[in-house]
């Protein structure tokens, strides 16, 4: 069940210091609503340029792919309602407003995307510095000292869902019949790469529990694995330039061609 939203969260984000980036970086506010971005001190760009608006678009990407993965390999019972709700079907797309949201088709699921959002943002976490640590998330990463972490994540929600046009794309369909299934997650570059970062999740014998390693996820890849969620922006096509899903940012980039 989707959260109401604070007013005082967009000013307390605001607030935010983007540790993570291991540089010091100042956040300016503007006029659109929930957009933030970042000026890097060095201003060289590169992988240090990690948190530009564009880039923390890509990492809100990776959170929806990781969070679904996250919930489907750890609770039975929502594996079973997804598979009943959206079937198996090749080149599958799922719209972010059917798995969270006050519309979401499987109402457990999206309580259980935002509990455990809301926790990692409590615990501090959402920088990869590790194999074992989930996709970065800007602007939404660390949480606040005393600050309020549901309300992040109900921002979370509005970016991407009102301000935003996400979908999954299951290049390959799925199948979550087995007791233990592995799933990989990604999201689109926002570029014309054809390869992107990801997670593998799958059971490791040697904890007795799921752990998720990096892979780099490409056509040879996608030829070989199953259970492959990318979320990807959806363009509106004739949507007017002042239209969020429009993404005049990225003229040029047809989101349907990565993984195709």
């Amino acid at each position: 069940m989707k959260k109401t939203f604070f007013p005082i969260a967009t000013f307390l984000l605001l607030s935010i210091v983007f540790f993570s980036c291991e540089k010091e970086q100042t956040i300016e506010s503007t006029p659109e609503a929930n957009l933030i971005t970042t000026v890097d001190q060095n201003e060289t760009g590169g992988e240090d340029d990690c948190c530009h608006e564009e880039n923390m678009f890509e990492r809100q990407l990776h959170w929806f792919s990781f969070l679904t993965a996250e919930i489907l390999v750890h609770n039975a019972e929502i594996r079973s309602a997804f598979a009943l709700e959206f079937g198996t079907i090749r080149n599958y797309t799922i719209p972010a407003e059917d798995l969270i949201g006050p519309n979401a088709l499987i109402p457990s699921f999206d309580q259980e995307f935002f509990d455990i959002m809301t926790a990692y943002i409590e615990d501090g976490n959402g920088w990869p510095n590790s194999n074992q640590t989930p996709p970065p998330i800007p602007p939404v990463i660390g949480g606040l000292p005393g600050g309020n972490a549901e309300a992040l994540t109900a921002l979370y929600y509005t970016i991407i869902l009102d301000d935003n046009c996400v979908e999954l794309y299951l290049p390959n369909g799925f199948n979550l019949s087995v007791p233990s299934p592995e799933i990989t997650t990604t999201a689109h570059p926002l570029t014309d790469a054809t390869s992107n970062e990801g997670k593998h999740w799958h059971f490791s014998p040697l904890v007795q529990g799921y752990i998720w390693p990096p892979v780099v996820v490409n056509p040879a890849y996608t030829a070989t694995n199953d259970n492959i969620f990318v979320a990807r922006p959806v363009r509106n096509a004739v949507a007017p330039p002042s239209d969020p899903c429009s993404y005049t940012l990225y003229s040029g980039i047809d989101f349907t061609d990565f993984l195709d």
